[in-house]
């Protein structure tokens, strides 16, 4: 509830609650109207798409669901994945596979580990390692992050298509 919380007010929107005993919970989440809503996505071609060289990535997440619909969309875009459920167990797989991986998906809040402390591991490992921040909230509260030369831009949860295809390619 508190990451949906903050998602909601990361796009200046509201969360209404109203809960009655014995009849449930109701939540509503209430939205402005994008700026953008009238404009048509602007979504790679095929032809775009397999110019890019094919990358290996790296998916740093705790959420199972975030790293399945992330590998998937990542596929289809012709990209190779592997994936870390821990902040610990990427850090592993990155130093096994360091000379093979060309960008990392590194979720912002997880536990043991914090997005920034499985940074700086990455960065000792491989000085010049690209890596993505991926949250639900707002992208101020990775704001110390963001300046690392190593991080290549943020991705807001949940991810479309478009802007995962937008985050990958100008990662490289």
């Amino acid at each position: 509830l508190a990451a949906s919380v903050g998602i909601v007010r990361a796009h200046k929107g509201l969360l209404d609650v109203s809960s009655e005993v014995g009849k449930g919970t109701t939540f509503r989440v209430i939205l402005p109207e994008s700026p953008m809503a009238d404009q048509p996505i602007k979504r790679l071609t095929p032809t775009e798409i397999k110019a890019w060289r094919a990358a290996k990535i790296l998916i740093i997440d705790d959420e199972a669901a975030v790293r399945v619909v992330t590998t998937r969309l990542l596929t289809e875009l012709g990209q190779k994945v592997i994936t870390a459920s821990s902040g610990q167990q990427g850090i592993e797989l990155f130093r096994q596979h360091s000379d093979t991986i060309d960008l990392v998906l590194l979720d912002l809040t997880m536990p043991e580990l914090t997005g920034a402390e499985v940074l700086a591991e990455l960065c000792r490992i491989q000085q010049d390692v690209s890596v993505v921040i991926t949250s639900g909230f707002h992208p101020s509260n990775a704001s110390e992050l963001l300046s690392s030369p190593n991080v290549k831009g943020f991705l807001e949860k949940p991810h479309t298509m478009a802007n995962l295809e937008a985050i990958v390619s100008s990662a490289f």
